[in-house]
């Protein structure tokens, strides 16, 4: 062979090798799954504040599904278990947590019946969290699919969890992402009569698909969280010393600089839907002295800070 052939074969062989991995990733990306490479640079930035995120995770609700008694306490156990093991920076506070807030055991609702995320957003300051964690089970049931192919084609029935979960963030009182997760299981003819029949404790491959559905969400949580700055509240104020909701649990320690933000706006959207939009930069504030949940700090070159504003780490 010529060398010019065999270079021109060479880079046919070299640019096909390319195209067959941008294919490939493409398929993970385009089929919804979670880039892990994606997940662990987010949790890489996430961390460089070196602050602890405090996150909420509201008791797991039901939507038009039925369960047994225990089961949605068994499903809290796994997911609040699920996400303790994530490699984040975050402290969890459960409903079954040491002094856990009424906010986070029973979320408040609006005139309209939804998640208030407006006195969420403000509770959540007080007590120093930066984000709330909503785990909803959307259906537990039979689920047919086709599998095959042309003419090969035949239905399935399987057993399904379809979960729904959301993660909103304190400042804003916005939520910061939504993810619906489906995952099905084998189940023989008599664990589908079982559920059809809503005796769930019984299904036989139930208990592994659960706990196999719940990692799912909880990865998800995880990569929505990963890219998420730590934030602090202002929850007094006496002439230049300020009183935070986050103390040395978070990793505050005294004389550290913090960025300091004018108090969040409230602003009326779409179809009427309440948030707060982020305060402007106005200085900076130095941690004096620490508790585990409280600090009290000092203002700097003279800045006027408001009880209600957010401060941040430096860059």
């Amino acid at each position: 062979m010529k060398p010019e052939m065999f270079r021109s074969s060479l880079r046919s062989m070299m640019y096909a090798a390319v195209c067959l991995l941008v294919f490939l990733a493409g398929c993970g990306w385009f089929s919804g799954s979670l880039n892990p490479i994606k997940s662990v640079s987010k949790l890489w930035r996430s961390t460089d504040s070196g602050l602890m995120l405090r996150v909420g995770i509201s008791p797991v609700s039901l939507h038009q599904v039925h369960l047994e008694p225990g089961m949605q306490e068994k499903f809290q156990r796994m997911f609040d278990e699920d996400l303790r093991s994530l490699k984040l920076p975050a402290l969890w506070v459960d409903p079954g947590s040491p002094g856990c807030p009424d906010f986070i055991k029973s979320p408040g609702v609006n005139p309209a019946g939804d998640f208030d995320n407006v006195a969420f957003a403000r509770e959540a300051r007080k007590w120093g969290f930066q984000a709330l964690v909503r785990l909803t089970l959307l259906a537990y049931d039979v689920h047919e699919r086709s599998t095959g192919f042309l003419w090969y084609q035949r239905s399935v029935e399987e057993g399904r969890f379809l979960w729904n979960v959301s993660v909103y963030d304190s400042e804003t009182g916005a939520k910061m992402d939504e993810v619906t997760i489906p995952t099905l299981f084998k189940a023989d003819e008599d664990d589908l009569k079982l559920i059809r029949k809503g005796n769930y404790s019984n299904v036989t491959r139930a208990p592994e698909a659960a706990e196999k559905s719940l990692v799912a969400v909880a990865k998800a949580v995880s990569d929505i969280l990963a890219d998420t700055p730590w934030k602090g509240y202002v929850i007094d104020v006496s002439e230049n010393r300020l009183v935070l909701s986050s103390g040395s649990e978070a990793g505050l320690t005294p004389g550290r600089e913090l960025v300091v933000t004018s108090p969040a706006t409230p602003f009326t959207g779409k179809n009427g839907q309440q948030f707060f939009l982020p305060g402007q930069i106005i200085g900076k504030i130095r941690i004096e002295s620490v508790s585990e949940n409280r600090s009290e700090a000092l203002t700097l070159d003279g800045v006027q800070v408001e009880k209600g504003s957010t401060v941040k780490a430096l860059k």
